[in-house]
């Protein structure tokens, strides 16, 4: 009868233990699709600075154009 009780107690104690390792599994693929939303969005917000830089990279340029002839008419 010991060796019943002790053979249950050790598959009650598996069993918890494979539903706690269940349980971490569920909230690590959680953690991670959102990781890898985060990341996405991240991505996407650098995206969107570099297009900004460039736009302003071509203003620059274009009133640096812009100012030169200026400069070469009032010159003139």
């Amino acid at each position: 009868a010991r060796k019943i009780e002790m053979a249950a107690t050790a598959v009650t104690e598996m069993s918890q233990a494979v539903d706690e390792v269940a349980r971490n599994a569920v909230t690590t693929s959680v953690e991670s699709k959102a990781s890898s939303v985060s990341a996405r969005e991240g991505q996407e917000e650098l995206n969107q600075t570099v297009q900004s830089i460039l736009e302003l990279t071509r203003n620059v340029g274009t009133a640096s154009v812009e100012a030169q002839a200026l400069a070469t008419r009032t010159l003139d």
